[in-house]
């Protein structure tokens, strides 16, 4: 039986209110990420996700509210006109190409889907959309999905995804535990869900060649993905395992060599994708290679802090480099880690996230 969650009880009046209608890895990073950010400006906010409160209420408790995903339902609208009649400041807030249903074949996880089920997750798709117009403008992760943003809202800023002090603790402490020495080389992905069964096509030709052609490679997969059978002529060094809590990835990505970052080409869903694959290798200094979309390149200087690649060639030759030279696996791997901790962190982008709301009129420093 599904427990009721908490109640929350808004108190005082505050900055900020983040709110989110699913857990998730977006809710993470786009609502307690940049809440944490935040903070170190001196901030007071809360984050929480919509079915904990009543939003009609919390309109006098904050100044600003940031909705990540949050889908149209009458709640929101009565919500929305209580903060319009009053001056507060709504801003819708994604990560990923969820509000235009019309781009429904542009999403792998829909492959295959009953009909039934398909509708249900175009009109949730919808109910974003009519979020996202009804809110005084919206921040997202990437350009490209600033673009798209635009289409329907005249204001829009683009906060960059970044990693929390806690990744930074988690990962500080995955690499300082102690090691068995290896002289196999680990490719890894870290797939997450369905959706990115079309993606990792893009490297699976040049995954195969290397571990038909370097006996000492093994690969690894974290989450769903669907394997072809050419897979299975390589029995145990192919390894699957289940989606892992998110706590867990740097403890498993120091026992990476590769981390891949494949994405579909020619699909305006992945052109929007963010590299937060680029920041949590780097984080624990493995090296990322990744296909060349937009965020991967404004992060990654190619050749030095990652290797970002197109087409099967490209993929192979990439793979061919790092399992070659351990050498420059470390170096790429050093870079990455300096890279992300020193640009990529919450409180490295925390002004430049207070920046971006100063443009919708909100003060959030507490100074």
């Amino acid at each position: 039986m599904v427990q009721p969650l908490e109640r929350f009880e808004p108190v005082g009046l505050k900055a900020a209110l983040f709110v989110f209608d699913q857990p998730s890895a977006g809710a993470r990073y786009r609502s307690e990420h940049q809440a944490e950010q935040l903070r170190y400006l001196g901030a007071t906010l809360d984050v929480v996700q919509s079915a904990q409160l009543d939003l009609v209420a919390a309109v006098d408790h904050y100044e600003c509210f940031v909705l990540n995903r949050v889908q149209w339902t009458d709640e929101v609208a009565a919500f929305v006109e209580r903060a319009r009649a009053v001056g507060k400041v709504v801003i819708f807030d994604t990560d990923d190409l969820v509000f235009e249903p019309s781009l429904e074949r542009y999403w792998a996880f829909l492959e295959g889907w009953p009909e039934e089920n398909r509708r249900v997750q175009l009109a949730e798709f919808d109910r974003y959309r009519q979020t996202l117009e009804a809110c005084d403008g919206a921040t997202v992760s990437t350009e490209p999905l600033r673009d798209y943003v635009r289409k329907r809202s005249a204001r829009v800023g683009v906060v960059f995804n970044s990693v929390s002090d806690e990744m930074v603790r988690l990962a500080d402490e995955a690499l300082t535990r102690p090691r068995k020495t290896r002289s196999d080389v680990c490719i890894a992905y870290f797939s997450g869900t369905r959706t990115h069964n079309r993606d990792f096509l893009e490297a699976a030709d040049a995954v195969l060649w290397a571990l038909d052609t370097y006996p000492r490679t093994r690969f690894l997969v974290v989450g769903k993905l669907d394997l072809d059978e050419r897979f299975g002529a390589f029995g145990q060094r192919v390894r699957k395992i289940p989606l892992q809590h998110w706590r867990a990835l740097p403890e498993l990505l120091c026992e990476t060599d590769i981390n891949l970052a494949p994405l579909e080409p020619e699909n305006p869903v992945t052109e929007c994708k963010s590299c937060v694959k680029y920041l949590e290798g780097g984080l624990v200094a493995v090296p990322t290679v990744a296909s060349p979309k937009p965020d991967f390149i404004r992060a990654t200087q190619h050749g030095q802090t990652g290797v970002l690649t197109s087409g099967p060639a490209e993929w192979r030759d990439a793979l061919r480099d790092l399992i070659e030279s351990p050498e420059l696996r470390r170096e790429i791997g050093a870079l990455a880690r300096e890279d992300v901790r020193s640009n990529h962190t919450t409180r490295a982008r925390a002004r430049l996230l207070a920046e971006t709301l100063a443009e919708f009129g909100v003060s959030v420093s507490g100074e």
